[in-house]
């Protein structure tokens, strides 16, 4: 049977959170709230992954829709394109990323670098609305848009639904510190796109961009913004509490 996501509250929103490694053990608020699928038996998945091992990996998860998930670090950023393979109705695809991960991999294999490429041959996916780094800010595909304001990520929405991936690289370090470089975007500035979205559109959401190491300062910096995005979904969330970012250190 696959893994079911926990009920969040009464409009339908559930938190599923995926074990790749032990990151998550370090945010027991997030943990609480929604239900963990342990991956870790599942050899040869950080930075890129088999075909038949993403095949595996696909049947343990259950359908996203309505759903949050936490991925893990952006190691595991591939795992996006096992869910927007799913849907068999048009749809956007909003990316918030530092990174266009639209680069070449090994046969036979997908990556955290390579998905995206993937993904925009899926005949049901639209357009990518992407904020991210400028310095990559090409029109390498006819679908894929680059803007930097909530005004501008409207004027790209249509009548489709709209699924979100988050790598929290896109966020400033003083907020957050991940596994590759970062961009320049506030948690505020986040916040706010994500709470600007019209809520009824959105079909599903997942996040990456856990810390690497051990630290607990960095993994609770991590959890409040997790908790942040739960937030804006769910009114029915706990209190986060304290402050996220340089000051809160």
């Amino acid at each position: 049977m696959p893994n079911k996501c926990t009920p969040l509250h009464p409009v339908g929103w559930r938190v599923l959170i995926l074990n790749f490694d032990d990151t998550y053990f370090f945010q027991p608020r997030l943990l609480q709230l929604g239900h963990a699928v342990d991956l870790r038996d599942i050899k040869g998945t950080r930075y890129l992954c088999a075909r038949e091992t993403m095949e595996m990996i696909n049947k343990r998860i259950e359908e996203q829709e309505k759903c949050i998930t936490f991925i893990g670090k952006g190691d595991f950023h591939y795992i996006t394109f096992v869910f927007l393979r799913r849907f068999s109705f048009p749809f956007t695809l909003l990316l918030i990323d530092n990174h266009l991960d639209i680069k070449d991999t090994f046969e036979g294999y997908v990556s955290c670098g390579s998905w995206l490429k993937e993904a925009i041959e899926l005949p049901h996916l639209r357009r990518v609305i992407f904020i991210g780094d400028g310095q990559e800010k090409k029109t390498y595909f006819d679908k894929i848009y680059f803007v930097c304001s909530e005004d501008d990520i409207m004027k790209r929405l249509d009548q489709d639904p709209v699924y979100i991936s988050i790598d929290k690289d896109a966020i400033d370090p003083a907020y957050i510190k991940t596994s590759f470089d970062q961009g320049s975007i506030s948690l505020d500035t986040l916040l706010r796109i994500l709470s600007a979205l019209p809520k009824q559109k959105v079909i599903g959401m997942d996040i990456c961009g856990e810390p690497d190491g051990f630290s607990l300062l960095d993994h609770g910096r991590s959890e409040k913004i997790n908790l942040h995005i739960v937030s804006v979904f769910s009114p029915f969330s706990p209190p986060i509490g304290g402050a996220v970012g340089a000051s809160a250190a």
